[in-house]
């Protein structure tokens, strides 16, 4: 999606970062405490902020996404108005890495349930050159 609007795409895992890493760490200015932001948070221009396995990330994580997706901040950063918060995880039924996501945080977003299809997508990979035929065989 990035790619067809000619917009950058920051690929965030959630599951991977530490409250510290979104948050930024504290430093001191001018005797009072402020937040150097981490340096994957965009300042300028237009783009796609991808937060992916959010729900399997750790509470606090999850907590402090709640500002980022609904306010567009993160303590006194604020995301450029080009950007867009996307993200994505699998549902409790996957049998993956599902815990809940908190009610708060999933009604931030509109959900999309995608149901894969073995045909569609057998004839989709065929097509396709770099994709060996041993692939689809297996996974038929």
């Amino acid at each position: 999606m990035a790619a067809a609007l000619d917009v950058r795409l920051i690929d965030i895992r959630a599951i991977l970062v530490d409250l510290v890493d979104l948050r930024g760490l504290p430093t001191v200015e001018h005797g009072k405490a402020a937040w150097a932001t981490p340096a994957f948070l965009p300042d300028e221009g237009a783009g796609i902020l991808f937060l992916d396995e959010l729900n399997a990330a750790p509470p606090l994580v999850q907590a402090a996404c709640y500002q980022l997706v609904l306010d567009r901040s993160l303590g006194e950063h604020r995301l450029p108005d080009g950007w867009t918060v996307f993200a994505a995880g699998n549902r409790e039924g996957d049998r993956a890495v599902t815990p809940r996501m908190s009610s708060a945080l999933a009604n931030r977003f509109v959900h999309l349930s995608f149901e894969p299809d073995l045909d569609d997508w057998s004839r989709w990979a065929m097509g396709q050159a770099d994709l060996r035929p041993e692939v689809v065989a297996f996974l038929r």
